[in-house]
């Protein structure tokens, strides 16, 4: 079964079946890689199928998951660094070969790319310098070392990418709610001396008008302004607790009082229009 991106690399590949080496065994694939990796000569006229390959991959954006290399050996090694490196064929895959039948890795002389898998001894690849040319071969896999799968490591690419979303969204959740937190806290916070410069004002104010309230009422409540500072810091917290308490208490009680005072002043106030009548009758002539 093949992928879009593994017919994608297979049809550029198969693209470039005829192309020979020009001259002393130049190649555009060779002056590719020179201009674009190594940034030093040499590799304009050196073997090349592996800078095929990876020419082809970096065709249709593929670089990242097929390899960049000039060396089969070193691109052998990245497959299996990757997690990526086995022994069997499967298209889009890379096939790496050491033509006396060895089977390690550092053997490698040749690489191509697995079009087909014909049986399971049997495969269709696209390969470049063989016969100074990119050709198509039906082979035996007797002189294959293994194979570099673009597949897997691209899965494993996404499957870090994901990881790695999961984590920054992990520590923006993390993040929004240690800010939220801080929020709370903040708003939670009760500064003991702000409390008492506001309530300053209105205790002072409360004192005087219960002081007029005492002295209307003919009641002796000896609180005022100089006895709450005498009672506790004016700008402590004793102020709330010590002060305001009692004066909220004095309010009620002071209510109270004329409330008192006027229901006993209340059989008057119902006879005022009958002494009024009475002393109208009696000035009446």
């Amino acid at each position: 079964m093949t992928t879009d991106y593994t017919n994608q690399l297979l049809k550029v590949a198969e693209s470039q079946i005829g192309y020979s080496e020009i001259g002393n065994g130049y190649t555009k694939f060779g002056q590719w890689f020179q201009d674009t990796h190594a940034k030093e000569p040499g590799y304009t006229n050196a073997a090349w199928c592996d800078m095929f390959v990876s020419w082809a991959a970096k065709q249709v954006g593929q670089q990242d998951i097929v390899g960049q290399d000039a060396w089969t050996v070193t691109h052998a090694k990245w497959f299996e660094n990757q997690g990526a490196w086995g022994t069997t064929p499967k298209p889009g895959a890379l096939v790496f070969y050491n033509w006396k039948g060895a089977k390690n890795i550092d053997s490698i002389e040749h690489v191509g790319l697995v079009k087909g898998v014909i049986a399971k001894d049997k495969i269709q690849t696209i390969e470049g310098n063989i016969s100074n040319s990119v050709v198509m071969k039906t082979r035996t896999t007797d002189d294959v070392v293994g194979y570099g799968y673009p597949d897997v490591v691209n899965e494993k690419k996404q499957q870090q990418l994901l990881a790695k979303k999961a984590e920054k969204a992990k520590d923006a959740d993390a993040k929004t709610v240690k800010v939220a937190k801080a929020k709370d806290a903040e708003a939670a916070e009760v500064d003991p001396l702000k409390v008492v410069e506001k309530a300053k004002p209105a205790d002072t104010e409360t004192t005087e008008v219960i002081g007029e309230q005492v002295t209307a009422t003919g009641t002796e409540v000896g609180v005022s302004k100089s006895a709450a500072e005498q009672l506790g810091h004016p700008d402590g917290p004793m102020v709330v607790g010590g002060i305001v308490l009692p004066l909220l208490v004095l309010v009620a009680v002071a209510k109270k009082t004329r409330m008192d005072k006027w229901l006993a002043q209340a059989p008057t106030l119902n006879r005022l229009p009958t002494l009024l009548r009475f002393r109208r009758d009696r000035d009446t002539p």
